[in-house]
């Protein structure tokens, strides 16, 4: 079962733990997000510890109800939850529609800059 209460992430009734990181620390951060005022949270204790940005100005599905997984099927939820559509919005994942692992940026373009190409990003591993 997974629920969002409020940004706080459970899985089968175990509530992630939170604390607070530095925005500061986030390589390339948009210049657009650091705008936003970003809160850097990690978050642990469900997964292998790690950063998550949220953005609180932002209008957002911070909170769904519970939600119970069958076998087979995948909850997706990226770590820049604001500007995320995910399964908050499109629903579980099935395992037959899973093909692969994605380890590397392909290609990364500066969506308020026209379009621009982030050159530094293309095939950048992911972290």
């Amino acid at each position: 079962m997974v629920s969002l209460e409020d940004d706080r992430l459970s899985v089968n009734g175990h509530a992630a733990r939170y604390t607070v990181r530095d925005a500061a620390a986030l390589r390339g951060l948009l210049a657009e997000t650091s705008r936003q005022h970003p809160l850097v949270l990690r978050e642990a204790g469900l997964s292998a510890p790690h950063d998550i940005l949220i953005l609180p100005g932002r209008l957002a599905r911070r909170s769904i109800p519970s939600v119970v997984v069958p076998a087979g099927m995948y909850f997706m939820m990226g770590d820049n939850r604001d500007n995320s559509a995910d399964s908050r919005f499109f629903g579980l994942v099935s395992r037959e529609q899973l093909i692969g692992r994605a380890e590397r940026i392909l290609v990364s373009a500066a969506t308020l800059d026209h379009w621009q190409p982030r050159l530094s990003r293309f095939w950048a591993a992911l972290q």
